[in-house]
């Protein structure tokens, strides 16, 4: 129990910018995991040590520290929490080129999400899909992506930042496009951030 705690923490601390605390833990989180023989913990860690790589740009070192885990699936099925691979790992390949990879896993995650009628799944991939497809110039699809999402905007004001990806993603369609309208909207959003939100999230703000 001990190792997963200290797994989903370094992963919490690193999905929201904590980055120097995420390692701490991280350096401990992995050697407990390895020790118990707890594979959700060593997963969660290691996706959250891959997001403080992918914060500093080192995309490539995350792709191949979370290639690193696989196979994830056994004879039990896919875990929840493997999903949370998919989502980072597609961001750290289309940011090394690797789109046609990135565009496949998001394709599956989709179609794993309306077999299962998993909302969250497919909430996710409808923003992370967003920011994906606008790596690769398909702004419209991008658009379509995030605002398929139709509680966007009001996710995005109360800090949630997977909700802020897809609002990300709509500011750089917005400029890109000379949409005025859709500019003025997450112009508003980002400006109406709670004072509390995480650090990624004031990020994403502070961007827009």
């Amino acid at each position: 129990l001990r190792a997963r705690h200290l797994g989903w923490l370094t992963y919490n601390l690193s999905a929201t910018g904590h980055s120097t605390e995420a390692v701490s833990v991280g350096e401990t989180a992995i050697q407990e995991a390895l020790d118990v023989g707890d594979l959700e913990a060593r997963v969660i860690t290691t996706v959250g040590l891959a997001c403080v790589e992918c914060t500093a740009g080192a995309f490539g070192s995350a792709a191949r520290r979370i290639e690193a885990l696989a196979p994830l699936e056994g004879p039990s099925g896919r875990e929840s929490y493997v999903h949370l691979v998919d989502f980072h790992y597609a961001n750290a390949l289309v940011h090394v080129g690797r789109l046609d990879d990135a565009l496949r896993l998001l394709d599956d995650g989709v179609a794993r999400g309306r077999r299962d009628r998993n909302a969250y799944l497919l909430e996710s991939w409808a923003q992370y899909g967003s920011l994906l497809r606008l790596a690769a110039g398909r702004l419209a699809d991008a658009r379509a992506e995030a605002e398929s999402y139709e509680t966007i905007f009001k996710e995005a004001s109360a800090a949630n930042f997977t909700a802020m990806a897809g609002v990300v993603a709509l500011a750089e369609v917005a400029t890109r496009t000379g949409d005025r309208n859709l500019l003025t909207a997450v112009v508003d959003v980002a400006r109406r951030m709670p004072t509390d939100s995480t650090p990624l999230v004031k990020r994403y703000a502070a961007w827009i």
